[in-house]
Parts: structure tokens; C-alpha cells; sequence
């Protein structure tokens, strides 16, 4: 079927072979028209369907308006299927016809083309051509070579085919139709927003968003304008391809992103009305749709590309914000995942576009089409494109093809012919050519005196120039990806190799200044050599496990890096990956940058802290163990002493006891002003306190004179109800502050007041009746304030029992000044009763 597809009355058959012909003359070779004895239909088809299924393949549509065309059902129908499928429209009259019986989607063509007069019929003519040459449908719309590099050679390697190589990329016509039909489709109907680009490695993803899309894109100015192509590389943002550079100065902000756009339509709009004017015509159409290239998107997922995420937010805000404004993006496929599932990118409408692996007859456009573009031009042998495409049935098969048809190319004489024996003898098959050219690389380095001159040790050279700065992995079992390497990040003997690998197009070397000076950039040419060069691979095989702990500590490292505050310890490495880490810093410590080593050194001196914390804390419960021991034994020696039924015996225990008390009471003091700022856990220091707690209440019953028993049991109270405040249990809190109140009055009302037990009457009921305030729900409504209890009531009570202490020359009330511990048991009750010793054990 015909690229461009005359939509016409059969009443007007003689004015649809007239412009037929003059399309001929004009170089268009493929053109459907349904009279038309080659390209047109046969006898006897379907003529509806087959209408229908050469519109879709159509490029482009031109219209042959005439006042038949109008009185046509099936004409009228044919151009709002052509309109709902996207496709670019021509008018051209060929008939007078009143202009307001025309459709109004038709009338909104700024491309309409007179040559219904034979007066205007010239210029007419001319107008369809400028219109199909802007549309990029012109044969010469892309010229070759370009101005800038005339020996420019149309067979590209590995390399990805650029907007100025439009013109010698086959292979694609049909997918770059359906493409341009949905941006159309896109713009037309303002949604999705985002195309994603589909396609396994090597399927050719960036030479068709380049040299496929965007090349038309940029000559159709009228409706679109495709900014500079963003590759996120390592940096999004700052990188030389990244969006500094797609936009053309920094910015930070979505509105910066808009404003940008608003100024590159208001040039092209006040172009369009320039030209519209100097037709006799108003300009009133569709502002042009800003387009976003996003090519490689898998490398906005990679762990090392720490300004991706900004990157992002501001790509997804201008195109929810800006309502003229679409971005095409392409992405393997075994990455898609990461995209789909990207909360930064989850309100973006969007939809998908396979780019499938190439049928036989693309391929053969691949191999022959170039051909007649070099200078002078070369002859493909028929049974060498064979051979090719026999060999073809492999996995990498395009960039395999393309790379043994740049040496080809590169390997026979001007106005030779690419031979089938140049093929097999010279390069060695289609998995020879990157073999050979390795050992012409390596070849060639031999002779460079800044290099060793056996190939041993250029290989050993070349695993570190490629082991880890230019090869990625995402996990054990993946495949190898490749990775954007800054020049002065590999190690610098290595670089002359690097430079005879750019020289045989192996690696790729792009230069770019930007706000930091000069950046120089090298990466494979192809994630196929990553594959294909049996040492290379052999390497990466070998060292899986470091790779893939490298890209692990690089994401950490970029996650780091973002942290503030106290978040920065938590996002330092550890366990296995941080001695792993340690080791191969003492092994390869050239592989690794001076931000890397510093991150390795902060994780590793966090690591060595936390085991110190450990063992201190290890002590800490130990002697807390020994404190809670010495607690049960004093129990244990009152169980003695209440059953112990020989007088004697008990007269011993009581001296025992008597001893063992005045220890207690010590202790006990002592584990609460310890342990309340120590690192013991909670649940631990709750159960100290709890046995320290039962044990003063059984000692203060026999010993109810004893003020300092008392003074402890006070103490312990007050810590549990400190700790209550701190974990929320303001119940439990109010209950421990309340019980000890009730021991110091108890106290005071059997043995007399003192200054030490009315102060902590007076301090722990104020805060008692603030815990009691901020378990009751407000009275005044919903909008009155709700009392609460926290550091700001501990800070008056110490301050008021700091000063009282003070003026009158007695210690503090301990269990007061800190905020801190757990659950208690009724004590209330306790105090009413006697002790059941065989309980407390």
C-alpha cells in the first residue's frame, strides 16, 4: 500500500490521476489510489476494507475536495476515519465548492491547496508541496549528509541514529506512521499525556524516537515542537543530556518548566501568523503541543542517578499542569515495571507503544537502503543480503547488523561493492565483527607507548576500565546493563585504552560543557558488546556479586545522600553489605570514588559505635541482673525468717534482716537514679523497679519507722509514674503518682510530718491532677482547649522542688526530675494489707 493516500469521488477520477501524476514527478513513490492500476485496488476487492486498511498505513491523506466529494457519503466518512486515525490531511480543491458546506474540521486545515483554476493551479501545487515537505513527507525533507559532516557514513554501527540521520533510517516506515498518528491522536483529544516507547534491548528504541519521530516532529512546526532529547544518564537534572539541557538553563520549579514552553510557542506562534498573513489567510489554529523526548528511561530507575526523582516531579508537573504539552519515552521492556509502578509519575495518563522485533523484508531495507546513500555509492551483493538475512536469526540481531554493515562499508574501496566474501573472510560472520574489531583495537594499542604491549596486560587494563564504571547490574541473574562512565572516573592508565576502543566504535565518547566546565563521557556502544566480547562477559560473570553489591551501595549512598538530621545515621550501610563493603575497599580500592569511600568510612564508624552501645548494654544488663538477684535474695532471706520456726534461728534472721535492709534501701536508691538515664530497655527497668517496689513495701511493713524505706518506696513510685507519662498510660501514671502520695501520708500521719514527705505530697499531687486533667475529656465543647500532660509539668515540678530544696537546705524528692518507665501493680491496695511473702518470691 501507498504511503500517501488520495481520498477522492469517483466522479473525479481524471482531477485524482492528474494530482497522482504530478506526485510522481515530484518523487513520491508510493501513493494509493484506488484507480490506479499497481497501487490501487485489484478487481473484485473488498473496496471498503481495503479503503480502510490502506488509510492506516497511509502517512498522509490528501483530499480532493469538489462538489461530488461533498455529495459522497463514503467520502466524507473516509476523512473522519483518516481524522479519528490521526493522520495528516491535505485539502486540495480541485472543483469550485462552497466553502461553507465543507466540513468545519476540514475548514481548520491551515494547508489548503488551490488548483481548481488553471490560473492558480501552479501555486496550488507548490502549496501541497511545501505542506507535505513541512509534514516531513517530502523525499528530500531529509537531506544527506548533513551540512556539518559531509563524510558522514549512513551505515551507524551500534551507534543510535540521530535526527540527521532521518534520511538513511529503513525498516521502520510502518511503526513511525502509527506513532505519528497517536501523538496526533494525543494532541487532538488532549490525552494521555505520556507515550511510553516499548522494546527489548536492541530493537532500536532510540534511532526511532530520534531519527523516526522526532525528525518529522521538528519539521511539522505547526503542530508540534519536540524539545532537545533528555537522557537522564547519572544526572537527571545537571547532566549533559539531562533537563538543564532539554530546557536550556537550570530550573527548579514546575512554573520555570511553563514558563519555558509558554516562551517557545509564543516564537512559533507569531511564525505561523507571520506565514498565514503573507497567504492572505488569519492564523487561529491550536497552539503548537511542546513534546518531551525522554529517551532511555530505564536510567531514571538507576541506583547511582541521584537527581531523578526532582527530574521527575518536575516532568510529571508540567505535563499535568500545561494542557498542551506531551512526552514520549522509551524504556525496555523488562524495566517497564519501575515506570508503571512510579508514585512521582502514578497521575500521568498515559499509554503504550510496542516496538516489535523487525520482519525479513524491514531487515532488507536495513541492509540496501543506506547503501546508495554513501558517497560514492555501494553495491549490496544479492547473495550477501541473503547470507544476512539467513544469519539474522540470533538474539541482538539489529545492532549486530548494523555493526557488521559499518565495518563492511568501512572495509571495501569507494565504488566497490559489499561483498558476501568481505563478510565471511574479513569480519568472520555476523559474530565475528565485534571479535575483529576488538583485536584491531587491541592491535592498535600495542603500538601506543603509553600502553603495556602484551595482551595480557591490556586485558587486564581493560577490566578495570570496564569493571565497574562502564557495566551495571540490577541483581545476580540479570543481564548486564551498560553504564554512562565519567572519563576522569576511570582509572587514569587505562584511558589510553579507552581511547582505541572510542577510535574502533566500540565505546562512545561525548564531550559536553555545561555550568561545571566540560564534561567528558564514555560509555559501550552497545549493551550488545556487553554480551558479545567473550572476555568482557567472562569478567562481568565473574564479578556478579561485586557488581551487584556496588549498584546496592550506590542506591544507599544516592538515598544517603538526600537524608538530613538524624535520618542520616539510619541510612548508613550495614550488616553483611557493609563487610562486604570493607573488604573490597581494602581489595579494589581503586574502584571506588572519594564520596564512596566516605560513605563506607561513616557506616563503618556508625557500625563500630552501635557494637560498642551493644556491649555496654550487655553490661548495663548484667548488672542488672545482679541488682534483681540481690532483690530476690533479700526476699528469699524473709521467707527464711517467716517460716523459720527455731527462736534462734529467727533471732538470727532478724539481725540478717535488719542488715539486709539498710542494703536494700541503698540499692534500690541507687538502681533508680542509675538506671533512668541509661540504656537498659524499658520492659527491663519496669521489672526492676516492680521486684524493688514489692520488696520496700514487705521491708517498710516491718520496719514502718524507717524514713528512709519510705523515702525509697516514694521514689520507686514516682519513676513508674514518670515512666506511665512517657509511653502515654496516663492511667497507669496517675495511679503510681496517687500511690505515692498515700505512702507519704501514710507515713506522716504514723510518725510524724517532715519536710521532705510534705514536699512530695505537695509536688506529685500537682502533677497527678494534670495527668488526671489529660485523661478527661474537655466540658466546654470541641473547641476548647485540651489539657495534656508533658515535660513542660515535670519542668515546673522539678523547679519547684528544686527551689524548695534549696531554701530549705533538704535533698530533692528522687523519682521527680526525668520523665520515664512502664507498668505497675495496685499499691493502693497493698498498703491495706499484709504482705503474702510466697507471692513475692
Amino acid at each position: 500500500m501507498g504511503v500517501l493516500f488520495i481520498s477522492h469521488s469517483s466522479k473525479n477520477n481524471a482531477e485524482a490521476t492528474k494530482v497522482r501524476d504530478w506526485l510522481k514527478r515530484e518523487g513520491y513513490g508510493e501513493i494509493f489510489l484506488d484507480l490506479d492500476p499497481q497501487h490501487g485496488l485489484a478487481p473484485g476487492e473488498r473496496w471498503q476494507s481495503e479503503l480502510k486498511k490502506a488509510g492506516e498505513n497511509c502517512a498522509a491523506v490528501i483530499v480532493l475536495i469538489s462538489p461530488e466529494w461533498l455529495k459522497s457519503d463514503w467520502c466524507r466518512t473516509e476523512f473522519l476515519v483518516a481524522e479519528q486515525l490521526g493522520k495528516r490531511i491535505f485539502p486540495v480543491v480541485i472543483k469550485p465548492t462552497p466553502f461553507e458546506k465543507l466540513p468545519r474540521e476540514l475548514v481548520s486545515q491551515l494547508q489548503m491547496a488551490d488548483i481548481s483554476d488553471p490560473r492558480t493551479e501552479k501555486d496550488g501545487f507548490e502549496r501541497l508541496s511545501i505542506g507535505l515537505k513541512r509534514a516531513g513527507l517530502d523525499p528530500s525533507s531529509f537531506p544527506w549528509p548533513p551540512e556539518n559532516e559531509p563524510t558522514r557514513n549512513p551505515y551507524r554501527g551500534l551507534e543510535a541514529l540521530d535526527v540527521q540521520d532521518a534520511a538513511v533510517f529503513f525498516g521502520r516506515d510502518v511503526a513511525i506512521t502509527g506513532a505519528l498518528d497517536l501523538l496526533r491522536r494525543m494532541r487532538a483529544d488532549s490525552i494521555p499525556r505520556l507515550v511510553v516507547i516499548l522494546g527489548s534491548s536492541g530493537a532500536g528504541k532510540s534511532s526511532f524516537l530520534r531519527a523516526g519521530l522526532l525528525a518529522r516532529l521538528y519539521n511539522d512546526r505547526e503542530n508540534f515542537l519536540p524539545l532537545p532529547v533528555l537522557r537522564p544518564g547519572n544526572a537527571a537534572l545537571s547532566g549533559p543530556t539531562g533537563l538543564f539541557n532539554m530546557i536550556g538553563k537550570p530550573v527548579h520549579t514546575v512554573a520555570d518548566m511553563l514558563a519555558c514552553f509558554e516562551e517557545r510557542r509564543a516564537g512559533e506562534i507569531e511564525r505561523l501568523k507571520l506565514y498565514a498573513q503573507a497567504t492572505g489567510e488569519e492564523w487561529s489554529g491550536l497552539p503548537p503541543s511542546i513534546i518531551i523526548p525522554l529517551d532511555q528511561a530505564e536510567e531514571f530507575y538507576s541506583s547511582e542517578n541521584t537527581e531523578a526523582d526532582e527530574a521527575l516531579k518536575l516532568i510529571s508537573g508540567a505535563l499535568l499542569e500545561d494542557g498542551n504539552a506531551y512526552a514520549a519515552a522509551t524504556i525496555r521492556s523488562d524495566n517497564y515495571t519501575a515506570m508503571q509502578t512510579d508514585p512521582l509519575l502514578a497521575d500521568v495518563p498515559r499509554t503504550l507503544f510496542n516496538l516489535g522485533p523487525m520482519s525479513h523484508a524491514n531487515f532488507r531495507a536495513v541492509i540496501e537502503g543506506p547503501a546508495r546513500y554513501c558517497v560514492p555509492p555501494l553495491k549490496v551483493a544479492p547473495d550477501l543480503t541473503e547470507k544476512l538475512l539467513e544469519d539474522l536469526n540470533q538474539d541482538d540481531a539489529l545492532p549486530l547488523l548494523g555493526f557488521t554493515l559499518e565495518r563492511l562499508a568501512q572495509l571495501d574501496p569507494p565504488s566497490a561493492r559489499m561483498t558476501l566474501k568481505g563478510y565471511e573472510d574479513n569480519l568472520g560472520g555476523l559474530t565475528g565483527a565485534i571479535r575483529r574489531t576488538v583485536d584491531q583495537a587491541f592491535a592498535q594499542a600495542r603500538e601506543d607507548r603509553a600502553l603495556p604491549d602484551t595482551l595480557p596486560e591490556l586485558l587486564a587494563l581493560a577490566r578495570e576500565a570496564f569493571i565497574p564504571w562502564m557495566v551495571s547490574l540490577e541483581a545476580a541473574d540479570a543481564d548486564p546493563r551498560r553504564r554512562v562512565a565519567r572519563l576522569k572516573e576511570i582509572p587514569k592508565n587505562a584511558r589510553p585504552l579507552v581511547r582505541c576502543l572510542v577510535d574502533h566504535r566500540l565505546l562512545v565518547s561525548t564531550t559536553q560543557e555545561t555550568s561545571k566546565g566540560a564534561v567528558t563521557t564514555v560509555e559501550v556502544a552497545h549493551e550488545a558488546i556487553l554480551r558479545r566480547w567473550p572476555e568482557l562477559a567472562g569478567w562481568i560473570d565473574a564479578e556478579r556479586d561485586f557488581l551487584v553489591g556496588k549498584g546496592r551501595l550506590d542506591q544507599m549512598l544516592a538515598d544517603w545522600s538526600v537524608l538530613t538530621g538524624s535520618e542520616r545515621d539510619k541510612g548508613l550501610a550495614s550488616g553483611v553489605l557493609l563487610e562486604r563493603a570493607r573488604q573490597w575497599l581494602i581489595e579494589y580500592p581503586e574502584r571506588f570514588g572519594e564520596t564512596e569511600r566516605d560513605f563506607i568510612s561513616r557506616s563503618d564508624n556508625a557500625a563500630r559505635a552501635e557494637e560498642a552501645r551493644k556491649r555496654r548494654l550487655q553490661r548495663s544488663l548484667t548488672w542488672g541482673s545482679a541488682a534483681a538477684a540481690v532483690i530476690f535474695a533479700v526476699i528469699g532471706a524473709m521467707a527464711v525468717w517467716q517460716w523459720e520456726e527455731a527462736a534462734e534461728a529467727r533471732e538470727e534472721a532478724v539481725s540478717a534482716l535488719r542488715t539486709a535492709t539498710s542494703a536494700a534501701d541503698r540499692m534500690v536508691y541507687d538502681i533508680v537514679q542509675e538506671y533512668r538515664d541509661s540504656e537498659v530497655p524499658k520492659p527491663v527497668f519496669r521489672a526492676i523497679l516492680e521486684q524493688a517496689r514489692n520488696l520496700l513495701f514487705a521491708l517498710s511493713e516491718r520496719h514502718p519507722e524507717n524514713a528512709s524505706l519510705t523515702r525509697s518506696q516514694m521514689a520507686v513510685q514516682n519513676e513508674l509514674g514518670n515512666v506511665h507519662v512517657e509511653q502515654g498510660n496516663l492511667r497507669n501514671a496517675e495511679k503510681a503518682y496517687r500511690n505515692s502520695i498515700l505512702i507519704a501520708q501514710k507515713y506522716t500521719a504514723n510518725m510524724g510530718g517532715g519536710q521532705i514527705f510534705e514536699q512530695n505530697i505537695l509536688i506529685v499531687s500537682e502533677i497527678a491532677e494534670r495527668v488526671r486533667k489529660a485523661q478527661t475529656p474537655a466540658s466546654g465543647g470541641a473547641d476548647e482547649p485540651q489539657p495534656r500532660i508533658d515535660d513542660a509539668a515535670l519542668v515546673r515540678a522539678r523547679t519547684l522542688e528544686r527551689d524548695k530544696a534549696a531554701k530549705n537546705g533538704s535533698p530533692a524528692i528522687p523519682g521527680i526530675a526525668k520523665g520515664k518507665i512502664s507498668p505497675a501493680s495496685d499499691v493502693e491496695d497493698q498498703v491495706q494489707r499484709k504482705p503474702v511473702i510466697k507471692s513475692a518470691l
